[in-house]
């Protein structure tokens, strides 16, 4: 397992695409990444390399930086829609990627994404379809849905709890809206995981 805090990875718009290409946070759909054999062999290298410094008595941070952004790299080409364009996008996609991840839990409305970026929400839509293949509802659905799945595989907290840390005042709306948007009840997706 590899954990680090995203603020390890030295910032800038280069970098913010890229942690937002490798981890997907608005895409359900590539929450796994399938490897081949060399995929497998150089990410293990690298993850050795990064394992081996990091227990040295006094590790290089910043080497620790440079192996890991190569480890993302390396990881965002066997993302299923990888293209080498598919990491320049319009900095204002990148602004909204980054006020949905602070707001999704309390603002659902395009409205308020379109004013913080300085766009009508009709605007504000015409750019991530044309980016991402999505209106902001549909990104915003999707960020709660994977926070959901998250909270429902890898914590104990009850549907209600979940329901309300995700900004649903009604635990019986926010188990409508997980069922539309997977096929599956809470309960049930839980059943599952631990099937």
């Amino acid at each position: 397992m590899l954990t680090f805090q995203t603020d390890f990875i030295e910032s800038g718009y280069r970098n913010r695409l890229l942690l937002q290409e490798a981890f997907a946070t608005f895409s359900v759909d590539r929450a796994c990444i399938k490897l081949d054999q060399l995929g497998y062999r150089h990410l293990d290298h690298l993850g050795e390399i990064m394992d081996d410094e990091i227990h040295r008595e006094t590790p290089d941070w910043d080497l620790l930086e440079s192996l890991l952004t190569a480890f993302l790299h390396y990881l965002t080409r066997y993302l299923p829609d990888f293209t080498p364009e598919s990491v320049y996008i319009d900095p204002r996609i990148m602004t909204l990627v980054d006020l949905l991840e602070a707001h999704y839990r309390q603002q659902r409305h395009t409205s308020f994404y379109a004013e913080q970026i300085g766009l009508t929400p009709k605007r504000l839509n015409e750019l991530t379809r044309q980016h991402l293949g999505k209106t902001v509802t549909q990104l915003l659905h999707e960020r709660v849905i994977v926070e959901a799945r998250r909270e429902l595989t890898f914590t104990p907290k009850t549907i209600k709890t979940i329901a309300y840390e995700l900004g649903f005042e009604d635990v019986a709306y926010f188990c409508r809206f997980f069922r539309r948007e997977t096929g599956v009840s809470p309960l049930g997706f839980r059943k599952l995981v631990f099937a």
